[in-house]
């Protein structure tokens, strides 16, 4: 550019003073300063004092503007201010650049541009620089930003504009798009770029868009990995695509459209349709985000295989997945696949198709469901043939990031193995739910057994299937079939077997746990045959003479059993053995040792004699390594009845490896003249030691008064004794007990005695203090009883609260002589006797009520002083009786009271109003008194005695007091 710089000078200066611009230098910028900008460009356009290119020759009054066309659009760089220093001469340059599809321009400057008759000295020196921080909104969408940060400007010489570069991000409004917090921290997301182009309205460039999700729907995220920003309204970015149908009402053609395209992104599918352990990206392409939101429409295949997937431990698979989003939505999608029940073969599953849409109440993905056998199918489980009908249905439904399906299965089973073959009968299933949640995954159904025309066969025997039940236990499928065995070649024989065959199943559990951001787990399931067991039988034999009943049960690996078997036989002759007989057996081995027990009890008629008893039944046992856990036969044979249900609960014998060899023996019995007057057993009991030596010996049994032998829980009266020595401690026990409960409840009592006989301690109680031989008579008098002797017995008890309460002294002198007692010279003995009374009678308005209470105890020593014992002073005189002194204490105590309450509030000076007064309610005591009296003493010679008496008295609440005294004799 040359130019007369003369000439130049002459034409701006004027212009300069004129405009009272000779210096352009701002204390600060602001948005004040767009508005100079947009000022200075206005009042050039709207003058047109304009000139093509910037040159000596130009004759022109300032402001004025270097205009340049480029396509459509005209570019306008305005020439304001100049300056004149010592080192060169200065001038001002501004642009106001129209931002692509907004009302909105971005504002431009440079001030102290330096210029010379050669023209404009370039360099960065002459670029005009963005004059603020723009913000720009595009649309509902999205915003622009700008910084002033010396990234953005303009490119000119003195033909004008040249070129503009931009750099910058685009702001998405929260309320469209989010950030995806699993991949960034930003709070919002964005779409940075950068831009250098000699037409701004072909602005289509590279965008980097922060990874995001979409505002109203969870757990589906994206992370373009190829975008671009489209902002011109001529041209669109390289290679775009519109999704099919795409429609946009602001575009009359396809290049007027703006907005952002995705040509790659990653999408992060919800749980509910990805690979099991972790949420599944996958690659898509053709995501638009324009002013309508995001929009785009995908498909991908074969991306989820059976062993893939999971339906909260059921396999399945995706065969194809499309997906639409429209205007920010999610409008459309679809789901094709496979899915494997786990009752079912891998190699066998059934297709299915669901429709995607979006749940507006969760804001998730949700999915319809549609799962049919298009035809019958067939698959093996539980070692049987399954058809499967095609009126089976599988719903699914979402909960909790998990598919939740049901299976609802119609169809029959046959089996086919060589410990159980139905010989072409089936069993029809109908309505036989399966669920997706332990620990019972099968919820209903109904079995039916159909063309048994052929005989089923168990172990190669004619077996008929009685029952039939579907359970689990400890976690595993079983079906049951209990079932009839013939074990005869004649199917009319008497000669059958019950028994029960169990379909064992395993399930394979493998627990699997989403690592990301979701909190997802599930086990993956697959159902599979174990083995067939048969856990034992039951056998029956009935002809026209005898009958024969039991039952064998086979244990494997039982928790307390172990190994073995356990066996019960009840045996019967017509007219010669009507009761049956019977016998029970168990062996086994646990851990490192062996047991067993065998007991038979067999039904007898042998009168004792001339007496008035006979034996009803003989019964024995022999044990080894086995605890009994039962006193008596009758115990153990109304157990084993029970048997076939449970052995856990009802065995009578536990193993033991601290119990060696043992044998029972005994008898049942009745009174002969009438067996309901009395009834009961009797066992003996040997054990030995490991070395065969004598460990112990028990004997005990039961009576029962008043009461049928099958009807001993209802006796009135009941008896039981058991006595034993054990021989390596050398101790003896004998124990025997009395229960009364007679006349519906009106007479009750219990009483019990025992004798211990060690090296180091003896004593024989019948009752105790603490518990004392008992008789109630209409829960009105009561009297207890006890007796003594030994060197280890228990102290006398205090006396009752009735005499604590008005004496001071709180107990009964004992004066026991250890000595004697130890020895056996002596024993205690004590008693009680109480009784009380409350009655109340009276009228509408008041009543009197009366209690009175009674009671007598006494705890004693009677002592043997042998012939030797003689009265101090006098030694012609024995003490006692015969030597016998009797020392103790006894106490006595009575109270009693009357009082009177009711209502008076009819009175007059009471002044009720709606029943509500102050002296409507009362209740006084007319008297109450209290005695109670201590004694202790000896006798007979020497006699003794010494005490208290007090008594507590109160009279209408008036007067009251109390004394007592101390008497000595």
């Amino acid at each position: 550019m040359h130019f007369n710089y003369t000439k130049y000078i002459l034409i701006v200066f004027p212009a300069a003073i004129l405009c009272g611009r000779a210096s352009f230098a701002q204390d600060t910028i602001t948005n004040s300063a767009i508005d100079k900008v947009l000022s200075v460009v206005e009042t050039v356009t709207g003058n047109g004092n304009f000139i093509d290119n910037l040159s000596p020759d130009s004759n022109i009054a300032l402001p004025f503007g270097i205009r340049k066309q480029i396509g459509a659009v005209r570019y306008i760089v305005a020439i304001d201010s100049c300056k004149f220093k010592p080192a060169g001469a200065y001038f001002n340059a501004y642009a106001a650049i129209d931002f692509p599809g907004t009302t909105k321009k971005l504002a431009f400057e440079a001030a102290n541009i330096k210029f010379n008759p050669k023209g404009v000295v370039g360099g960065n020196q002459a670029r005009l620089l963005l004059v603020s921080e723009h913000t720009i909104r595009i649309n509902n969408l999205v915003s622009l930003k700008l910084k002033k940060d010396g990234s953005n400007w303009i490119e000119w010489d003195c033909n004008g504009y040249k070129a503009i570069n931009l750099t910058g991000y685009f702001v998405f409004n929260k309320a469209k798009l989010v950030p995806d917090s699993t991949q960034t921290k930003d709070t919002v997301v964005t779409a940075s770029f950068h831009i250098y182009t000699t037409d701004l309205h072909d602005f289509v460039t590279q965008v980097s868009i922060t990874p995001f999700a979409i505002r109203d729907l969870k757990n589906w995220t994206f992370k373009a990995t190829d975008a671009s920003v489209d902002m011109s309204e001529l041209i669109n970015p390289p290679g775009m695509i519109f999704p099919p149908g795409y429609s946009n009402p602001n575009m009359l053609t396809p290049q007027m459209w703006s907005g952002f395209y995705l040509k790659s992104i990653k999408i992060k599918l919800p749980s509910e349709i990805s690979k099991v352990g972790k949420r599944t990206e996958i690659t898509a392409s053709n995501l638009l985000i324009d002013n309508m939101g995001v929009t785009g429409l995908f498909q991908i295949n074969n991306f989820l295989t059976l062993d893939e997937g999971s339906m909260s431990g059921w396999d399945y698979s995706i065969d194809e997945l499309g997906v639409g989003f429209l205007c920010n939505k999610l409008n459309s999608g679809h789901l094709k696949g496979k899915v494997n029940i786990p009752v079912m073969d891998s190699s066998q599953s059934l297709v299915y198709t669901a429709d995607v849409y979006h749940n507006p109440t969760s804001k998730e993905a949700d999915y319809h469901f549609v799962i049919n056998p298009a035809n019958n199918i067939k698959f093996n489980v539980f070692s049987a043939q399954v058809n499967l009908s095609n009126t089976s249905v599988i719903t699914v439904e979402k909960s909790k990031g998990l598919f939740k399906p049901t299976a609802v299965l119609n169809g029959y089973m046959s089996f086919n193995h060589k410990n159980f073959n139905s010989n072409g009968g089936q069993l029809l299933f109908q309505d036989l739910t399966f669920v997706t949640h332990g620990p019972y995954y099968v919820t209903k159904g109904i079995f039916t057994l159909h063309n048994i025309g052929n005989q089923t066969k168990t172990a190669n025997y004619p077996a008929s299937v009685n029952d039939i039940s579907f359970g689990f236990n400890t976690g595993a499928p079983i079906m049951t079939f209990s079932v009839s065995i013939n074990l005869s070649d004649n199917a009319n024989s008497g000669l059958s077997v019950g028994t029960a065959v169990s379909l064992k199943g395993k399930i394979e559990a493998k627990p699997i746990n989403y690592k990301d951001e979701i909190a997802v787990s599930y086990t993956k399931t697959k159902w599979k045959f174990d083995k067939i067991v048969i856990n034992g039988f039951s056998l029956g034999v009935t002809t026209s003479v005898f009958t024969l009943t039991g039952n064998v049960l086979f244990l494997d690996n039982d928790p307390m059993y172990g190994d073995g078997f356990f066996g019960h036989i009840l045996f019967s002759i017509d007219k010669v053995l009507p009761t049956p007989a019977s016998v029970t057996a168990r062996f086994g081995a646990v851990s490192t040792y062996r047991y067993y027990y065998v007991d038979a009890a067999i039904p007898t008629n042998i009168p004792l004699g001339s007496s008035p008893i006979t034996l009803t039944k003989i019964m024995g046992g022999l044990y080894y390594h086995m605890k009994p856990l039962n006193a008596s036969q009758t115990e153990l044979i109304n157990a084993s009845k029970a048997q076939p249900v449970n052995p856990a609960n009802a065995l009578t014998y536990s193993p033991d490896i601290n119990t060696h060899l043992g044998f029972k023996a005994g008898v049942s019995f009745k009174y002969t003249p009438n067996e309901k007057s009395a009834n009961g057993d009797v066992m003996l009991e040997v054990a030995f030691t490991q070395s065969g030596g004598l460990s112990f010996v028990k004997l005990d049994g039961n009576i029962y008064f008043m009461s049928e032998p099958h009807e001993q829980n209802k006796s009135s009266v009941t008896g039981s004794v058991a006595i034993q020595y054990d021989v390596p401690k050398k101790a003896f026990d004998a124990d025997a007990a009395i229960k009364v409960n007679a006349h519906g409840g009106k007479l009750t009592g219990n009483g019990f005695a025992k004798v211990h006989i060690d090296p180091a301690i003896w004593y024989v109680c019948i009752g105790k203090p603490s518990a004392q031989n008992t008789v109630n008579l209409l829960n009105l008098v009561n009297a207890q009883t006890y007796f003594m002797a030994g060197n280890s017995i228990e102290p006398a008890l205090a006396p009752p609260p009735q005499v604590a309460s008005i004496l001071s002294q709180s107990a009964l002198a004992a004066n026991r002589n250890e000595t004697q007692l130890q020895g056996g010279s002596g024993f205690c003995a004590g008693a009680s006797l109480s009784a009380s009374i409350n009655e109340e009678f009276g009228f509408s308005f008041f009543t009197v009520y009366g209690n009175y209470n009674f009671g007598l105890g006494f705890d004693m020593m009677m002592i043997d002083y042998g012939p030797n014992g003689y009265c101090s002073g006098n030694s012609n005189e024995k003490i006692g009786l015969n030597g016998m002194l009797a020392t103790g204490g006894m106490y006595l105590y009575m109270q009693g009271s009357v009082g009177v309450k009711g209502d008076i509030h009819f009175l007059p000076e009471c002044n009720c109003k709606r029943r509500l007064c102050a002296c409507s309610d009362f209740n006084f005591k007319v008297f109450e008194l209290g005695v109670a009296a201590i004694v202790t003493g000896k006798l007979p010679k020497p006699l003794y005695f010494s005490g208290q008496f007090g008594c507590n008295y109160e009279i209408l609440g008036l007067v009251k007091g109390n004394f007592n005294f101390d008497y000595d004799y």
